[in-house]
């Protein structure tokens, strides 16, 4: 996992504004931001790699690729119906 976007979209940003509160310098807070920010990279890296096993486990589970509950044709019906718009620009 490259370390870099972790402190570049986490922990720096956060290390500014906490520096920019307490008054401290932006090195001291990066070093108290940083290690919870990696933890929190890694553990959803983690948990991500947990959830894709379990779905490929377990494929209901996941909904299969539908978002909402209910019939597969249910919009059909409005795409087949629709026609494209003519739109006159002379």
């Amino acid at each position: 996992m490259p370390v870099g976007t972790a402190a570049g979209a986490g922990a720096i940003p956060l290390s500014i504004g906490y520096s920019g509160i307490n008054g401290t310098a932006q090195g001291e807070e990066f070093g108290r931001v940083f290690p919870p920010v990696i933890f929190g990279n890694l553990t959803a890296v983690a948990l991500a790699g947990l959830l894709n096993t379990v779905g490929k486990k377990y494929p209901h589970l996941t909904g299969e690729g539908r978002l909402q509950h209910g019939n597969a044709g249910d919009m059909l019906w409005q795409l087949e119906e629709a026609t494209p718009a003519v739109v006159d620009i002379n």
